[in-house]
Order: C-alpha cells, then structure tokens, then sequence
C-alpha cells in the first residue's frame, strides 16, 4: 500500500482491525469461553477450535479492541484535539481486500469520518469455504447467529458499528490512498482478468473517503 501525500490521521496494523461481524463476535465468544465462561472441559474445547479454526484476530482480544475503539471515540470527537476530517486504518495480511465504514453511537458527538482500509497484496487462491470463515459474504443470519453467542458471554456490546463497503475481493491487489487538504481518496486495482504474460492493473475499487 502505498500513500500520496499526508493530511489524515492514519494507523498501520498487520492485522484487520474490523473483520465481519459473523467471525467478529464468534472470537469474541471463543475467547471467553477460553477463558472459563462455559467451564473447564469447554475451555479445553474453546482453545481447540481457537487453534484450529486460527481465531487469532483483534476480536479475539477484546480488553484490546475495546482501548482501540474507545481511543478512536475520542479522537473523532475532539478529545485529543481537533478532530481530523477522517481516521484510517490501514492493514493486509488476510489474503482478501475490503473497506469498511465505522459509525459510533448516536449522542457522542463524533465528527471524523472513520474508514478501515484493508488491501492484501496476494491472495493464497481462498477456496469457498475459507471466504465464508472471513464472515465478510455470509448470510445475515451468520452475524446473528455470532451475536447471540457473544451476547450469551457478556461480550457483545461495543462502543462502535461498522459495515462492509462492497463485496470483499480475494486477488492479487495494490491499494493507493490520494491524501490532500480536505480529500481522500482509495483506489484499489487488481491484476485478474489480464493476461499473465502481460498483467495490467484494473480497478477494482474506487472510493471518496473525505
């Protein structure tokens, strides 16, 4: 990924911070229940399915994610200064790309944009299976279904909400971000559909973010 310029407040993880709701509140339930929720021989259970199934993201530490978001609470709404225009987070390392709008709750005042921008440069060819465990193309009911549980733990509350702009992508891609005074733009191009002898660029995702 690669940055034009600097106006916005931006943070760089390996990591997706925001994953899709479905596998999100499924860590969230995993590491509860891990950490004896539901009882010992659950636990066992628990961390089992944890390595299996590598649930291993920011959701999977919520005691983290909840510092994240409360500091991206405050950020947005002044309490560090001046609210930026926007907030970016930027990360890879998942072998799919996407984009994903945040929103707080009605009343705390936010007045940044927050955007997570999520671009992997090569994808390992993800089988169906392994896009629907990404919890980004399954079925309302998949996030339901992850709420409950996490709910049944005390671990589905959060300070923020977010959604899936588009359709996630799983080619090989290049992110660019255009930052200017009071702009900023993503551009993400992938080489599929074009001849391998001769790959070009094509878009794959254009989208105004400030």
């Amino acid at each position: 990924m690669r940055a034009v310029t600097s106006i916005t407040s931006c943070s760089l993880a390996r990591s997706p911070f925001l994953l899709g709701h479905g596998l999100h509140h499924l860590e969230a339930w995993n590491e509860a229940i891990c950490d004896g929720a539901w009882g010992g021989w659950v636990a066992r259970l628990g961390e089992r399915l944890r390595r299996v199934a590598v649930l291993d993201h920011w959701a999977s530490f919520q005691a983290s994610f909840r510092r994240v978001t409360a500091l991206l609470e405050t950020a947005a709404t002044g309490g560090l200064g001046a609210p930026p225009r926007s907030l970016l987070l930027l990360s890879g390392d998942v072998h799919h790309s996407y984009l994903a709008e945040v929103g707080f709750r009605v009343g705390t005042g936010a007045r940044s944009a927050v955007w997570q921008v999520v671009c992997s440069l090569l994808s390992q060819g993800a089988r169906p299976r392994e896009k629907s465990r990404c919890g980004l193309r399954t079925l309302a009911r998949g996030g339901a279904i992850g709420r409950l549980l996490a709910r049944l733990v005390g671990s589905a509350g959060q300070r923020i909400c977010w959604r899936i702009v588009g359709d996630p992508s799983y080619e090989n891609h290049v992110a660019t971000l255009d930052l200017a005074p009071g702009r900023a733009e993503l551009l993400i191009e992938t080489t599929a559909g074009s001849n391998w002898r001769r790959p070009e660029l094509g878009r794959e995702l254009e989208h105004l973010l400030a």
